[in-house]
């Protein structure tokens, strides 16, 4: 059984945007302001704002729809930490992009979504903002492992040499 189409299409957008913007948030943090650093600034806020408005569609998503269960082949600790990996999964893909608008306004910068302009709901606040810039990177790097995880897991189920073909969970989402 697959997962809805839906969930899936939200699933490798939301994977390869937040892959993506870890990608863009190291790399920008490698240039100085003369080399564009703040152009890709307002690119990383820009799809930060997508990934934070698609974390909605999916979380209904995922409730809505029919969820495959994970096959009885599987051990049942390896159960338990793939249900405690997607649960921090979408912890973190509702706090990274909140903490990084909070960095950003407290900040005293705005948030763009491309030409428009996110309403900012905090003031500037130095001590928020280096509060908010700490846990955004710690945030980041959190969910960066816990994807690391998810991938993991999912190859050991597909690999050939670990599991039986039945208990292939990659194919789902595919």
């Amino acid at each position: 059984m697959k997962y809805h189409p839906l969930l899936r299409i939200t699933h490798w957008a939301m994977a390869f945007g937040i892959l993506g913007l870890i990608a863009m948030g190291w790399y920008m943090n490698t240039l100085t302001p003369e080399e564009g650093r703040y152009d890709l600034y307002d690119w990383h806020k820009s799809f930060g704002m997508v990934v934070l408005m698609l974390f909605p569609l999916r979380f209904i998503l995922r409730k809505i729809t029919t969820v495959p269960p994970l096959p009885s082949g599987i051990k049942p600790i390896e159960k338990k930490l793939s249900h405690l990996t997607h649960i921090l999964l979408y912890i973190g893909m509702l706090f990274v992009p909140v903490i990084g608008y909070v960095y950003s306004t407290t900040g005293g910068h705005d948030v763009p979504l491309f030409n428009l302009t996110v309403p900012a709901i905090f003031s500037k606040n130095k001590e928020i903002f280096e509060i908010a810039g700490e846990l955004h990177e710690i945030a980041a790097y959190t969910v960066l492992g816990l994807v690391a995880l998810h991938i993991i897991g999912a190859l050991k189920q597909k690999h050939k040499f670990f599991e039986k073909p039945e208990n292939d969970v990659l194919n789902r989402m595919l």
